[in-house]
């Protein structure tokens, strides 16, 4: 493949790429709110199994020996 050849595909790809950023950026947001909510469900799912694996592992105990003496 020649370089004249090369440089154009990469500025057909750049023009391709720039217009669908420019879309994008013209039509209102879809979704913004349920990332929000998937982030904060998620972010209690690993609260929660943390809370869950230190209660098995004894970890709270050696905790509460930490902080009560």
């Amino acid at each position: 493949m020649n370089i004249a050849r090369l440089a154009a595909l990469l500025t057909l790809l750049g023009i391709s790429l720039r217009q669908r950023m420019e879309r994008l950026r013209a039509e209102p947001e879809h979704g913004g709110h349920a990332v929000e909510y998937a982030i904060g469900i998620g972010g209690s799912a690993v609260v929660l199994l943390g809370v869950i694996a230190a209660l098995k592992t004894g970890l709270a105990d050696v905790i509460k020996n930490w902080v009560f003496k």
